[in-house]
């Protein structure tokens, strides 16, 4: 991974705008993601000694994305991975149904980070930000129907297309007065 970028945030009037306060939280977060190694038996050392590309492989039930071929990424879990062909079967839901894809490419595949069944309530939590990321996380909330997610002090919201009991008085006062952050979105 190269050199990430640093901002220096300023107090008093020469302070930083916020999008760049955010900019350096996310990519502080991002500078001291651990290494990942293919598996415990193959050691870090292993790990280290080999191509670049490599290090986001992993053993069988890591959690990856990876491009089939259709132009972008999607999310997968490692099947069987050979280092000495450099070869890996990924299985992938799609439309219900789990396939599984052989890759020889493996510089498209990633390691992922696992969203959980609800996936995360702030996005700038997330470790492995990208657009594949992003919008995997709105999908899983919305699938569970959180239609509201944070990214840092920016409320997304996805069109549920139907209504939720979720507009009352009831709720407009719990989240009065409240710092944004302290109640789910």
């Amino acid at each position: 991974m190269g050199q990430t970028g640093h901002h220096q945030v300023k107090d008093g009037p020469n302070r930083s705008p916020p999008g760049e306060e955010l900019a350096k939280q996310v990519t502080t977060r991002l500078k001291f993601k651990k290494p990942y190694s293919y598996c415990d038996k193959i050691g870090l050392a292993a790990a280290r000694s080999a191509p670049a590309h490599m290090h986001n492989m992993g053993c069988k039930g890591d959690l990856v994305w990876f491009d089939p071929g259709v132009g972008y990424l999607i999310p997968g879990e490692v099947l069987e991975y050979s280092r000495p062909a450099q070869v890996v079967t990924v299985q992938a839901v799609i439309s219900g149904q789990p396939q599984s894809f052989t890759l020889t490419n493996l510089t498209s595949v990633k390691k992922r980070q696992d969203l959980g069944q609800n996936g995360i309530e702030d996005m700038v939590n997330i470790v492995d930000l990208n657009e594949a990321s992003l919008l995997w996380n709105l999908k899983i909330r919305y699938e569970k129907e959180f239609i509201y997610t944070y990214t840092g002090s920016i409320l997304v919201a996805v069109n549920p297309y139907k209504m939720f009991d979720i507009y009352g008085l009831e709720m407009v006062k719990k989240y009065e007065g409240q710092i944004l952050g302290t109640l789910p979105p």
